[in-house]
């Protein structure tokens, strides 16, 4: 019996101790992640002044190519289009930098309106892909030191906006959302993630009518915009009256304003509601078509993946988030969501609502920069122009990221985020996965540095450090 107990007694320590490690090598992933930095580093100066010249303009808002001109660009803005002659008289032709796009056209910088960054090597996945800014929907105080880190010179990736971690209340509390207790409350976390430089606040179903008004009333007197779910708390039409800078997935309108029943004439009320509300509303289909593909297609979608472009910890939660999928032969009810997904969709832009491009990247085995262009793959697919779908991913996706002068047009005034693509994207859509050129914060990025920026963005940081943002960010 003593023996037994002896034992007993050894595994029990040797479990307290296991514990206790583990508990360490949380803790201490926290200050080794705090020390890790985005490893993107291309040879590209910022210019003080870029002549574009003899380029196809893509004018996105008159779905139009204006054909031989050139853009002078100064400090990251736009200064002035025209022929190469009249602009270089306004500038000293010895500090300038040149580029002859002949033969090419110059499109505005597309923007991923809803994503989730887990490491900051995928800033560089996504501007090697043309898209220039990402607006990140779930806010670590990690990605406020990436963006000084990408402000002050030390990386090469595009543009990152972030908003706070997600408000919520209720039942449903996700493990990385705050819960508000009440609109008191609901204020003093808006002035909190305002002073800690967060660029917008987000907004989960869960809260209810009163939590939502003092959310955004708090957040517009800090010049805060606020996006999220629509409430399950109150009526949808109440949703879509709310002074928001967007609603985030179509699948949130199958399943809040529809109420997970989709026929025809209650999509195109719906859609009619959307359009008249001037609220814009965020894709993010392919997230849940994923859902669908593993469902239907099991091993053959797994294969599809290009796993380099995941992150160890996108990898793993993405494959245990779609296992029953994988398991399944088929799924009925996957199908059905798909589907009054896509007819929502097409209502959407048959109504004239307006419509940005999200990817939500990061849940559901979705790749940064890949999964955006199967966004736009998909709406093709549906049947929607090719020019509406290109003005859904540059000039509304600005609208809805609100950073000063980013327009999603090549207009004078605005930010010069520009991409050289080989053909007219107007007639071919898949051209804007792979950008000749990229224009950015004043830099020419050509076709190899890209290449080498993607690389350099597969390589991502450990799973062990990953872990110490996130673990990081349930203390903010």
């Amino acid at each position: 019996m003593k023996k037994v107990l002896s034992l007993g007694g050894k595994l029990l320590k040797a479990l307290l101790a296991l514990v206790l490690v583990a508990v360490v090598l949380v803790v201490l992933s926290i200050p080794l992640s705090r020390f890790s930095s985005p490893e993107l580093k291309i040879d590209s100066k910022r210019h003080e002044r870029i002549l574009i010249e003899n380029v196809q303009l893509v004018d996105v808002a008159q779905n139009q190519i204006i054909p031989n001109q050139s853009v002078l660009i100064e400090n990251g803005k736009i200064l002035a289009l025209g022929h190469s002659k009249l602009l270089l008289n306004e500038v000293e032709q010895q500090a300038i930098f040149r580029v002859d796009a002949r033969g090419q056209y110059l499109a505005p910088g597309l923007v991923d309106a809803h994503v989730h960054v887990f490491d900051p090597q995928d800033l560089g996945l996504y501007l090697s892909h043309g898209i220039t800014t990402v607006r990140n929907m779930a806010g670590m105080p990690a990605h406020l030191r990436w963006q000084k880190d990408f402000d002050d010179n030390q990386a090469v990736g595009s543009r990152l906006v972030t908003y706070s971690p997600a408000l919520n209340a209720g039942d449903q509390i996700g493990p990385f959302h705050q819960r508000v207790d009440s609109p008191v409350h609901g204020r003093s976390l808006v002035r909190q993630y305002a002073e800690m430089g967060y660029q917008g606040i987000k907004v989960y179903n869960g809260l209810n009518k009163k939590m939502l008004d003092a959310v955004i009333d708090e957040a517009s007197k800090l010049n805060l915009p606020v996006a999220g779910h629509p409430s399950s708390q109150i009526d949808f039409a109440q949703s879509v009256n709310l002074a928001m800078a967007s609603i985030e997935h179509v699948e949130e309108l199958f399943q809040v304003a529809l109420k997970y029943k989709a026929t025809r004439t209650s999509v195109d009320q719906l859609a009619e509601t959307i359009a008249d509300s001037k609220l814009p509303v965020v894709t993010t289909l392919v997230a849940f078509d994923n859902i669908y593909q593993a469902s239907e297609h099991g091993n053959a979608f797994k294969e599809s993946i290009e796993w380099d472009y995941l992150t160890g910890f996108t990898a793993f939660v993405g494959q245990k988030q779609l296992s029953p999928q994988f398991e399944a032969s088929s799924n009925d009810w996957e199908s059905t969501k798909t589907r009054a997904h896509f007819a929502i969709t097409q209502a959407l832009f048959e109504k004239g609502a307006i419509v940005a491009i999200g990817s939500d990247t990061g849940p559901a085995l979705t790749m940064p920069g890949l999964s955006f262009h199967r966004e736009l793959e998909i709406l093709e697919k549906l049947n929607v122009h090719k020019g509406d779908i290109l003005k859904a991913a540059t000039i509304n996706s600005s609208e809805v990221v609100k950073v000063n002068n980013l327009c999603g047009e090549i207009k004078v005034g605005c930010l010069a985020d520009l991409i050289l693509l080989k053909d007219n994207p107007l007639e071919n859509l898949s051209t804007l996965v792979q950008p000749q050129a990229v224009f950015v914060d004043g830099r020419y990025l050509d076709r190899q540095q890209l290449i080498n920026l993607r690389e350099q963005g597969k390589a991502h940081h450990s799973f062990y450090v990953v872990m110490g943002w996130l673990i990081e960010s349930l203390f903010q």
